[in-house]
């Protein structure tokens, strides 16, 4: 009902081509902080989360306009707030529903929300809206316990799909491939987190479904999908984005709301790298050509031969046997500790086999292992692959 209603929201009250110049028209009018400004893109400087905060209450137009509120996860230690209009939210259901095709699917939903109280640990972790057909599972309760009981409910609803953070999909699938539960989605999308290799590798084998990735934020300044080819493109009419150089085929992406006029951003520096290639893409996409999602600069591990990327890092875990989840954390003298997830079955030969894996990418004597029971969510219910103290 929800998803039909913003998708009729869409088509009949909203243009479909999105206009740069419209939105700064609109904000040099109503936003206090672009105010008798320019309609020149080339006339903004660049915005970025902090600028945003310290001026939150000259990017919001005080009118009567329906509001909803976002927020970023705060992985640089400073959270972030967003306010979105009617417009915004159905926009992004439109243009998330034409890549993700999913309108008339069941949606099972493992994206951070809080079901349950603090220090419940509840056996079903998982409450059903049946009028709008979605399940919400909570990504704070994910045990053996708790993924045999959700499996078996799914088993018993047909024609779903799954949309959720990398990390969660990932658990849901490694527990059913190391169970050998057999579980299918018609449809499995990701977003809100960079998916690693291997996080990918084994949805798609445990689901038996190619993962639709969908990169976004809660600024809602630029939205990229992931084609056939694995590679990323722009979203066609979502949002005016830029690239800003960093190192070689390294960019910052930039971008411009074109729908949200309860807060508009105009060139926010979202701050997250993407690798860019020259060549064009095997999908027959004409728009550049993105061939990798790196995250922030924070997401990069320091080494003396240079910066490593968390994306490339997660190759490590791809080949390794009986591990869970594992994150890198790099600390403030540049010592590396892997923390490291085992299931019952890691032996002594597991852990020099993941021992080998790591020395391809780092030097032996800079890191050591620890062995954990979980790896510890933000408040979003996300974890991130790699954490950098030294930077």
């Amino acid at each position: 009902m929800i998803r039909k209603f913003f998708k009729f929201y869409y088509t009949h009250f909203m243009k479909y081509d999105g206009n740069l110049k419209d939105i700064l028209e609109y904000s040099t009018k109503n936003i206090g902080y672009y105010r008798d400004m320019s309609t020149n893109i080339v006339d903004y400087g660049y915005i970025n989360k902090k600028i945003v905060s310290d001026n939150f209450n000259l990017f919001i137009r005080n009118s009567s306009l329906i509001k909803n509120k976002g927020y970023s996860g705060g992985t640089t230690g400073t959270p972030g707030k967003y306010l979105r209009d009617i417009g915004c939210m159905a926009s992004e259901q439109y243009f998330q529903s034409r890549y993700l095709k999913w309108d008339d699917k069941f949606k099972v939903i493992m994206r951070g929300d809080k079901l349950f109280k603090p220090g419940e640990n509840p056996k079903k972790i998982y409450k059903i809206v049946p009028f709008i057909k979605v399940m919400y599972v909570s990504s704070f309760h994910i045990n053996d316990a708790t993924l045999k009981f959700l499996v078996a409910k799914l088993k018993t609803i047909p024609d779903k799909c799954l949309w959720a953070y990398p990390s969660s999909a990932y658990l849901l699938a490694e527990y059913c491939l190391r169970t050998n539960e057999r579980l299918e989605f018609d449809i499995v999308a990701t977003s809100s987190a960079t998916l690693l290799a291997y996080q990918l590798e084994t949805i798609e084998k445990a689901f038996n479904c190619k993962v639709k990735d969908w990169y976004g934020q809660a600024e809602r300044v630029a939205a990229l999908y992931r084609c056939e080819y694995g590679h990323y493109h722009e979203v066609e009419n979502y949002s005016y984005m830029e690239y800003l150089p960093v190192s070689d085929n390294l960019y910052e992406v930039v971008g411009t709301s074109y729908y949200n006029k309860a807060m508009p951003l105009i060139r926010y520096n979202t701050k997250d790298l993407v690798e860019i290639s020259g060549k064009p893409c095997m999908c027959g996409n004409n728009g550049r050509n993105i061939i990798a999602i790196h995250g922030r600069n924070w997401d990069f591990v320091l080494l003396p031969s240079g910066k490593i990327s968390g994306n490339l890092l997660s190759r490590i875990f791809s080949r390794a046997d009986n591990v869970i989840e594992a994150q890198i954390i790099q600390k403030r003298d540049r010592r590396i500790v892997i923390k490291v997830v085992k299931n019952q079955y890691f032996t002594k030969e597991d852990e020099m086999k993941l021992y080998k894996h790591i020395s391809y990418y780092i030097p032996r004597e800079l890191c050591s292992m620890e062995y954990v029971d979980s790896i510890e969510k933000n408040s979003n219910g996300k974890f991130r692959f790699v954490i950098n103290e030294a930077i």
